[in-house]
Parts: C-alpha cells; sequence; structure tokens
C-alpha cells in the first residue's frame, strides 16, 4: 500500500518537483515550465490515491455566456479524457484522477503524466473561450 512518504521517495526528483504542505505533495513536473503555475495535489487515504490540478478559479465571476461556454467544453471534454475527469467544485473548475492505493509508483507516474497532459490540452482549449 503506497503512502505520502513512499510516493514522494519512489518518483523522480529529475522528472518532479515535490513538495509536502498539509497532509498532501504538491507536484509539478521538473522540465516544463509552461505547467508550472498549475501544481498537483496529490494525497492518499485508506483506499486511493486522488490527484488533482485547478484549471480555473473564481468561476461565480464570469459572465453567464463564458460560464456556458466552459459548461459546454467541460462536459463535452470529460468522456474524452484518458483517465481524468473534470469537476466543479467551490466556484473552481478541476482536473483529477484516482487511484487505488494498492498501485505501484509507475502507476503513479502514469496518472501524473496522463493528469498533466489532460491539463495543458484543456488549458489551450480555455484560451479560445477566455
Amino acid at each position: 500500500m503506497l503512502t505520502l512518504e513512499n510516493i514522494k521517495t519512489g518518483l523522480s526528483s529529475e522528472d518532479y518537483l515535490i513538495q509536502e504542505d498539509s497532509g498532501c505533495l504538491v507536484i509539478r513536473p521538473q522540465n516544463d515550465s509552461d505547467f508550472t503555475e498549475f501544481p498537483i495535489l496529490l494525497t492518499v487515504s485508506d483506499n486511493r490515491i486522488f490527484c488533482r490540478t485547478t484549471l480555473l478559479s473564481g468561476v461565480n465571476e464570469l459572465e453567464k455566456e463564458k460560464f456556458n461556454q466552459l459548461n459546454e467544453l467541460f462536459l463535452a471534454q470529460n468522456a474524452l479524457l484518458p483517465l481524468s475527469g473534470i469537476s466543479l467544485l467551490d466556484n473552481q473548475y478541476f482536473l483529477y484522477g484516482e487511484l487505488s492505493n494498492d498501485s505501484t509508483i509507475n502507476n503513479v507516474e502514469q496518472e501524473l503524466d496522463y493528469l498533466i497532459a489532460n491539463a495543458k490540452d484543456i488549458l489551450n482549449e480555455l484560451e479560445e473561450i477566455l
């Protein structure tokens, strides 16, 4: 069973910048300057590993038309994203992925890579709307 400490020591420091903060890991890709402002927060519970990154904050401040466009985009993209989902919570859209905490460190690395790639794709589409 993976723990935060197992994951922190198991992930490659060549690939990821990792900090621990308030019971979670804050992970950024090491060699991707375009993505450093979108850290991935990773938590471990009794039965799962949960990873998420915030795509957009302050959603309630958007014009209704832009908010509707975002909802359409996210609903359309949600089913097409490999191993990731999109959610709206606490005035933020975020992208997330989950794994069993019986997963291997290689599974965690794969999840992080998918989450980063999917977030980049969505952020590119957001530029057209915002």
